[in-house]
């Protein structure tokens, strides 16, 4: 990139939530945070999924 002239151009890696981040959290309760988002959404999924073969 510093080759290209395009380092000023360049965000940051992180991603645009950077910004909001306000605290610190292990890890282990991250992974284990979306890893229960995850369940409970494809939970829902699996619900609407079975009510819409009822439906026909």
């Amino acid at each position: 990139m510093e080759d290209a002239g395009a380092k000023d151009l360049v965000g940051s890696a992180a991603g645009q939530i950077v910004g909001r981040m306000n605290s610190v959290w292990p890890v282990r309760e991250v992974i284990y945070d979306m890893a229960q988002e995850f369940m409970e959404a494809t939970e829902r999924l699996e619900q609407s999924l079975a009510a819409g073969v009822q439906d026909r």
